[in-house]
């Protein structure tokens, strides 16, 4: 991956990896997939803000930074609320600005200055939010 990254000129930003692949975030936003010496360009972004946090969940790459939550739906970066698969309520994508994955897997917590959800595979629960 190194020498994938210095010959490009990347700045890279986040990893996380997936069931059969390594998932690598740019500066701009770009997502890259790959293992050993193989990489591809999945999507090519240019975002002002580069994704804060990257996770594996339930099949789905996963990304976030202060303007919120996207994952990867049919290799394009979707906005967390409209996706097909795992739509994220506005109650949480409203303060879904951070990512981690318990270590077993089986639950993802998002937060952000506003408030926190997690989500069991099945539905998304409300923590609590600032926003009333």
């Amino acid at each position: 991956m190194g020498k994938v990254a210095v010959s490009l000129g990347l700045e890279l930003c986040t990893i996380t990896c997936g069931d059969d692949d390594v998932y690598v975030t740019d500066l701009r936003g770009s997502i890259w997939k790959g293992r050993d010496s193989t990489w591809e360009l999945v999507e090519r972004r240019h975002q002002s803000l580069p994704f804060a946090d990257a996770a594996w969940f339930q099949s789905t790459l996963w990304c976030a930074n202060d303007d919120g939550m996207l994952a990867l739906e049919n290799n394009t970066m979707v906005a967390a609320r409209l996706l097909e698969k795992h739509p994220v309520p506005d109650e949480v994508a409203w303060v879904s600005h951070r990512i981690d994955v318990s270590p077993d897997g089986q639950k993802m917590l998002v937060c952000g200055g506003q408030g926190a959800a997690l989500h069991d595979g099945l539905a998304w629960q409300l923590l609590f939010s600032g926003d009333g």
